[in-house]
């Protein structure tokens, strides 16, 4: 097998792949734009799922979690700490 030989057969390899490309009918085209589409959509709505699942769960942890009423102190708006008293100031 000569260097030309060989390049033929590369070059006849290289147009039989062109050819192959070629023989895609339009009916075969559809199908596979359809295909494409419901693999996004099914995609888009097990992504959106996961998401709302999430969500949820994040709502439902932070309902559980809610803040307690604080203990009952009572302040006079003075400042300084409680049960001291300071007078004549």
């Amino acid at each position: 097998m000569t260097d030309n030989d060989r390049q033929d057969s590369v070059e006849g390899n290289l147009r039989a792949s062109d050819d192959a490309s070629s023989r895609v009918t339009p009916h075969q085209a559809l199908w596979s734009c359809i295909a494409a589409i419901a693999i996004v959509f099914v995609l888009g709505v097990v992504f959106f799922g996961i998401d709302a699942e999430r969500a949820a769960s994040h709502r439902a942890s932070a309902n559980l979690v809610q803040p307690t009423a604080p203990a009952v102190l009572s302040t006079t708006g003075q400042g300084g700490t409680m049960g001291s008293r300071q007078s004549g100031r």
